[in-house]
């Protein structure tokens, strides 16, 4: 069974300490992925946005040349202040 939450950044951010692993995934517009790779939470700015660390792959390069084409998932596993673990989707 897969359960996802969908989170506004106000309500994840106070979950995801630095470092927390991600996987990021680009989708095409059909949702079929063109890429899926590890990543981190390296630091967040203006309490609104996440950032997160780009993984080192030729491939991802390429494809982001024209991020129009995509939609970006990024998942990760936190506990929440109510000791349940979520996956998160932004």
């Amino acid at each position: 069974m897969k359960t996802t939450d969908t989170l506004t950044p106000s309500q994840f951010l106070p979950m995801l300490p630095v470092g927390t692993p991600l996987t990021l995934e680009l989708r095409y517009k059909d949702q079929s992925k063109a890429f899926g790779g590890a990543s981190r939470v390296i630091g967040y700015r203006d309490k609104k946005y996440v950032l997160i660390e780009m993984p080192a792959d030729r491939e991802l390069g390429k494809l982001l040349e024209d991020p129009s084409m995509f939609h970006v998932v990024v998942r990760g596993l936190s506990a929440s202040n109510t000791n349940r673990i979520k996956d998160l989707v932004q």
